[in-house]
């Protein structure tokens, strides 16, 4: 957003004897004023649907009353009504924050490039910042984990480990096939067929993801009981609900990387004689392939962390990271779940650095086919 703004303005207020704090307040701020009260809605958003802290903390939440009273009594309908409560809230957020997003007003970027201003000592003060928020952000919680882990009190039960490894894996697979599977035909319908029912299937699909995953979790527990016994404490119900509450990445993923794509691409294929579905096998697929792989690792990233609905929908006696760690820590056992934590961070970090790497051969494709737009 910072970078769309016209830098001109600056400079010209700069020139009028402005103090950079006076620049900001006066035209920087009132530019993105509105949209940083959107990022802050989204904030909200999330404080609201996390499971996991509050629950560690004791915190009487939403999402945590209505787990508890979710498991203390057989009669769902008080964890029912939470969950309606707490589904209102969030739909409410998300519609405010497409309403400001919507009345964002930002000038023209100027053509120029941004003048390049020495911070001098300011310099330290930003560098002594970054390194607090790096420290309390990365280095302590690393510094916990490994020490932890170290610790002499703690046993680490290596083949146990393994196996809660290759559960979590196993099962944010699923979800992230189940999620490609749904994500893709609608990405297809909203980048290629521009209709009132693509735009409306797709707002669907982002609510639901803005949706807590203990009300995903519950609503799926009462469809599968009734009406899905067949797969119902399955990890293929699991996976469905990983699908449903990740969709909305994927779905961003895979659309973004569709509308990059000529049109005149399958034009000329369909010039040759190939039908539809042949024109995408042969020639949108192949080209939207980044994209699909990364909306994939974003909902396999996803997944592995995802608590609330594991622990609802999970099949008797199927555990896997976070709910090893979920269970230590109910009970206090602390140093036994640093590792499942620190298993956890390490198989969660690859598929992160896989996202974060350029992809040099998806800009290459893209750059070559935008030549001939």
């Amino acid at each position: 957003l910072l970078k769309r703004i016209n830098f001109d303005q600056e400079e010209v207020a700069r020139s009028l004897g402005l103090r950079p704090i006076q620049v900001f307040f006066k035209v920087i701020w009132p530019q993105v004023r509105i949209v940083s009260f959107a990022g802050a809605l989204l904030s909200a958003l999330y404080a609201i649907s996390e499971f996991g802290t509050v629950s560690f903390m004791r915190l009487d939440t939403f999402t945590r009353v209505i787990y508890t009273t979710y498991r203390a009594s057989f009669d769902r309908s008080a964890a029912a009504s939470l969950g309606l409560i707490l589904i209102f809230v969030s739909v409410m957020i998300v519609l405010f924050e497409k309403k400001s997003r919507g009345l964002a007003s930002i000038s023209p970027t100027s053509s120029n490039f941004n003048s390049v201003f020495k911070l001098n000592k300011s310099k330290y003060l930003g560098t002594v910042f970054l390194a607090v928020i790096y420290g309390l952000s990365l280095g302590f919680p690393a510094y916990v984990l490994l020490s932890r882990s170290l610790s002499v009190r703690t046993e680490i039960n290596l083949p146990k480990l393994v196996e809660l490894t290759l559960n979590t894996t196993w099962v944010a697979f699923l979800g992230a096939m189940f999620s490609i599977l749904l994500a893709l035909p609608i990405a297809i319908l909203v980048s290629r067929f521009k209709s009132r029912f693509a735009k409306t299937l797709e707002t669907t699909f982002l609510i639901t993801h803005a949706l807590p995953g203990v009300v995903i979790g519950l609503s799926l527990v009462a469809i599968g009981a009734k009406y899905l016994t067949g797969i119902y404490q399955t990890l293929y119900l699991l996976a469905i609900a990983y699908a449903l509450l990740f969709v909305a990445n994927s779905l961003g993923s895979i659309r973004s990387n569709l509308e990059k794509i000529p049109i005149n691409f399958e034009e000329i294929s369909r010039s040759l004689g190939q039908n539809y579905f042949q024109t995408l096998r042969r020639v949108v697929l192949p080209i939207a392939t980044p994209g699909i792989v990364s909306g994939w690792l974003l909902v396999f990233v996803s997944a592995m962390k995802e608590l609330p609905a594991t622990l609802m929908l999970k099949p008797t006696g199927f555990e896997t990271l976070s709910t090893s760690l979920w269970t230590a820590t109910s009970i206090s056992q602390f140093a036994q779940a640093a590792p499942f934590a620190l298993a956890l961070v390490l198989v969660a970090s690859i598929p992160s650095y896989i996202l974060n790497k350029p992809n040099v051969a998806q800009k290459s494709i893209i750059s070559e086919n935008l030549k001939y737009d």
